[in-house]
């Protein structure tokens, strides 16, 4: 059960982290007019990131649903929560519900075309912000400031956290294999 909330938390992390990069870079280096550009924001490929984002998010999802059961309702003895353990887990808990809340309130404002089912998880809670009224705009402006300042919060105390031992486990994995390997330890 620990490594599959792990691999469920590590993966949909990376694949989140992974979207964005993408984002980031069709909005800000790749030009509008090229055929990437085309592809993954007016084609086929924008139905596959937005799949890929709910499958990714919804993974992180049931990882850290599951790593909130087993923290706090089917405690392992051995297992030492803190106040750290708790902030990291509400505050990735919160990331992913605001994300799914967003894309929800973007299908809800969007015009009904069949593409949008390719956003599964926000396609079914968008029925929930389907009204005639601008509310459904003005909450998400604060849900987006809302996720916004989790997203920031979240990166500045990464470094100060456990959560740094996504980072720090592969890298000492590594080391370790390579200066083994240099000492003959397990490679006779």
């Amino acid at each position: 059960m620990r490594w599959s909330v792990h691999m469920l938390i590590f993966w949909g992390f990376i694949g989140l982290i992974s979207l964005s990069a993408i984002a980031v870079a069709l909005e800000t280096v790749i030009p509008e007019s090229s055929e990437t550009a085309r592809y993954m924001l007016y084609g086929e490929g924008h139905n596959i990131y937005k799949l890929a984002g709910d499958l990714f998010g919804l993974m992180l999802l049931l990882g850290l649903a599951a790593a909130f059961l087993r923290r706090f309702i089917f405690r392992a003895q051995q297992l030492n929560t803190d106040i750290y353990d708790t902030t990291t887990l509400i505050f990735l808990i919160l990331l992913v519900l605001t994300g799914f809340i967003l894309e929800a309130m973007r299908i809800s404002l969007s015009a009904p075309v069949p593409e949008l089912q390719y956003s599964f998880v926000g396609y079914r809670l968008s029925g929930i912000f389907f009204s005639e009224g601008e509310w459904v705009r003005a909450a998400a402006s604060v849900t987006w400031t809302l996720h916004a300042f989790l997203t920031a919060t979240l990166l500045a105390y990464f470094p100060h956290s456990k959560f740094m031992h996504v980072i720090n486990s592969p890298v000492e994995i590594i080391l370790n294999a390579s200066e083994e390997r240099t000492r003959g330890d397990l490679y006779i």
